[in-house]
């Protein structure tokens, strides 16, 4: 008889509706994911939506800045279109970082400090994306409007990793840009 390894667990924070839940059930063979939200609805949708997962899905109402959760508690911490409505960013960061054994992942849109690539990335999520969202899926524009508002004053992909690599809890922090820098991955190593 093997030794059976230990499942990957994985924290997302600001988990929401389960969209980034979902690919990460996708992605890595049979992880242990613990979805963090302020929202209880959003939680409960979670779990609706991944009702076939529930036994490796563990629901936590929280805000990111105050996780309740020890040192090192996962494998992975991972934020995906969730970091810009955080209260305190920086706060947010250390928790995802503190409660993480190998790193942080974070998924999201960014904008770009070069004033062309910010104007449009922000003209694409705010005006062209809803468009054509409204075309396809009428009604479900609306979604949109509070992505625009937490464009402003975000970060560029660079700036987010400066910022995690500044609480220096990481070794390495690597970038990956794509859409003129306006989507994008920044993974932290500890």
């Amino acid at each position: 008889m093997g030794i059976r390894k230990k499942a990957l667990t994985i924290i997302d924070i600001g988990s929401g509706p389960g969209d980034s839940v979902a690919y990460i059930l996708k992605i890595f063979n049979s992880p242990y994911v613990v979805c963090i939200d302020p929202s209880p609805e959003l939680l409960r949708n979670c779990l609706s939506q991944l009702s076939n997962f529930r036994h490796v899905l563990e629901p936590v109402i929280s805000i990111a800045e105050r996780l309740p959760l020890r040192d090192n508690a996962a494998d992975v911490a991972s934020s995906f279109y969730a970091m810009r409505d955080f209260y305190n960013l920086a706060e947010g960061v250390r928790e995802a970082v503190r409660i993480s054994r190998i790193g942080l992942a974070v998924g999201d849109i960014f904008l770009p400090k070069n004033t062309l690539a910010g104007h449009i990335v922000r003209v694409w999520v705010c005006k062209i994306a809803p468009l054509l969202v409204e075309l396809v899926a009428p009604g479900y524009s609306k979604y949109y409007r509070g992505i625009c508002e937490t464009l402003d004053g975000w970060l560029s992909a660079e700036e987010l990793g400066k910022l995690i690599e500044g609480e220096g809890m990481v070794r390495r922090v690597t970038i990956k840009k794509y859409m003129l820098g306006g989507l994008g991955f920044v993974v932290a190593c500890k």
